[in-house]
């Protein structure tokens, strides 16, 4: 299950792509680079 979790952090931290996540509850728990540096330039 290791490797499973590596290679999922893996593709979603290098993705080129903006990724964040939530929970069920829709609060959001994380977010890739690409996707902060959006957010940052939004401002």
């Amino acid at each position: 299950m290791d490797m499973k979790n590596s290679t999922f952090d893996q593709i979603i931290y290098t993705s080129q792509n903006c990724v964040f996540w939530k929970d069920k509850e829709r609060r959001g728990l994380g977010a890739n680079k690409v996707f902060l540096d959006f957010l940052a330039d939004m401002e």
